[in-house]
């Protein structure tokens, strides 16, 4: 075994001793420890701490401490002078001090941020209220009011009879008439317009039965669902202009009793009529019934026969 004489390194063989050490006379004080010479120093910053460092290094601070501000000592007399003591603005009563030449008035952002909410210390200020009577005739109950938003009611169910009451006997100018009749020659632009922003597409149910129809007669029926045709203020799913027939999807839940407020025969019979007056013959189809195998024979008589 071969070992180096100034790091007690042992080598198996001479050529490996001599490589080592070349790396130890190449120069470098980081790598020759007999070149290195080193010593103790006190870090400048104040602190009072020792460091060990080499003898040519510049270096005069702990890492980090070269970044620390000096501590400057005030006399008390000269502080007396420049502080004056000032009360917190919010109305909390508590005093700071605060340097003369400083506009300081709250003691910190939270004080402020309460002040100006106008809540004084973080206590929200005494509300004013007053004793009202309710408008509704048959009421009269008295309720607590604020004078800033006074209320004329009690609650929002004597507001809805209050309305109810008041325009009852009244007929609507609406009853009986269309949706063009109601909002004029312009009603269905402004509904394709509403439908074209939202650009609506073609669900799965419309897209399962937009293949169905294609399958059956290619290119006769034409999804319009997106707003592409409204009559009068409706807009069907897909149509056939030159055999004037509409086929309406709809949908288990959005067409349901439970969201339309009527039964789905009534529903289904009312879209119908207004189609049927309209000059269209009309078909609805239901959303089960597009995963149904007989949904192509109905089809197929709706066409050439006309409504079922």
């Amino acid at each position: 075994m071969f070992k180096c004489l100034l790091c007690s390194k042992e080598f198996s063989t001479a050529r490996a001793l001599g490589s080592h050490m070349g790396w130890h006379t190449s120069g470098s004080k980081r790598n020759n420890p007999l070149k290195v010479e080193r010593e103790n120093r006190i870090c400048k910053c104040g602190c009072g701490e020792e460091f060990e460092c080499k003898i040519n290094s510049d270096q005069t601070f702990i890492h980090g401490h070269n970044r620390r501000k000096p501590k400057i000592e005030v006399p008390e007399k000269i502080k007396e002078n420049r502080t004056i003591i000032k009360e917190c603005k919010c109305g909390c009563g508590k005093i700071f001090s605060s340097f003369k030449s400083h506009k300081r008035e709250f003691i910190d952002q939270k004080h402020y941020w309460d002040w100006k909410k106008g809540r004084p210390n973080g206590r929200a200020l005494p509300k004013a209220f007053s004793t009202r009577t309710c408008r509704r005739e048959g009421c009269n109950k008295q309720f607590r009011s604020s004078l800033k938003n006074p209320k004329n009611f009690c609650s929002s169910s004597c507001v809805a009879k209050w309305m109810g009451a008041k325009n009852k006997g009244r007929e609507s100018s609406f009853k009986g008439k269309s949706y063009t009749e109601i909002y004029g020659e312009r009603a269905d632009a402004q509904v394709k317009k509403r439908l074209a922003s939202s650009n609506n597409s073609p669900n799965y149910p419309e897209t399962l039965l937009q293949r169905i129809l294609n399958d059956l007669f290619a290119d006769e029926y034409i999804f319009v669902g997106n707003g592409q045709e409204v009559i009068d203020g409706k807009c069907p799913d897909f149509i056939n202009k030159d055999k004037t027939k509409i086929i309406e999807l709809f949908g288990d839940y959005w067409h349901s009793e439970e969201v339309q407020g009527l039964p789905e025969e009534e529903h289904e019979e009312e879209r119908l009529n207004f189609f049927q007056s309209r000059g269209y013959d009309a078909l609805v189809i239901w959303e089960h019934e597009v995963y149904e195998t007989d949904l192509a024979e109905k089809i197929t008589q709706f066409n050439f026969k006309g409504n079922l």
